[in-house]
């Protein structure tokens, strides 16, 4: 599990609509790794409004390689000093896919600004264990069941995870 967190960077926005470009303030883009998967569990931050009276909202979304973009939270706040944000949740994207993170400030007006400091997100690579989309059967017809248990033997000996029936007919 990693945990990343922009210690040093304050966020503070005017603007009054998501949509408007300096709405953005961050990008974290997240490789994708072959046969991983990227799994978020955890977002927090510090949000605060820099004039009583306002109020300012905080949306961070996540968009997969080519995909739309998805909310994963936002948070609303009023008050003028620090406020502590943090949810659990269980964002996966498929193995060998990236994630974009962003996120967005706005206000309720454009005379004084919104504030987020302290933003971190927790992170991980899942190992996808691949499975065969099919399976096959052999049949080995042998003499007999001393024959047939000889040849399971050895063949379960170079490959471990078979299953290996004898039967008798």
């Amino acid at each position: 599990m990693f945990i990343y967190a922009d210690e040093d960077r304050t966020f503070s926005s005017k603007s009054t609509d998501i949509t408007q470009s300096w709405a953005k303030q961050c990008d974290i883009e997240i490789e994708g790794l072959p046969k991983q998967q990227i799994k978020i569990s955890k977002l927090s931050l510090l949000q605060f409004q820099g004039v009583a009276g306002t109020s300012g909202t905080v949306t961070i979304t996540a968009q997969q390689d080519g995909a739309a973009e998805e909310v994963l939270e936002f948070w609303h706040e009023t008050k003028t000093t620090p406020q502590s944000k943090e949810t659990e949740l269980s964002y996966t994207a498929p193995a060998g896919v990236g994630v974009t993170l962003r996120w967005y400030l706005i206000n309720s007006v454009d005379t004084s600004r919104a504030y987020v400091k302290k933003a971190a997100y927790e992170l991980e690579y899942i190992n996808v264990i691949e499975t065969p989309a099919t399976t096959a059967c052999l049949l080995i017809l042998c003499r007999d069941k001393i024959e047939a248990e000889a040849v399971r033997d050895k063949i379960s000996g170079l490959v471990s995870t078979l299953d290996m029936f004898i039967k008798e007919t």
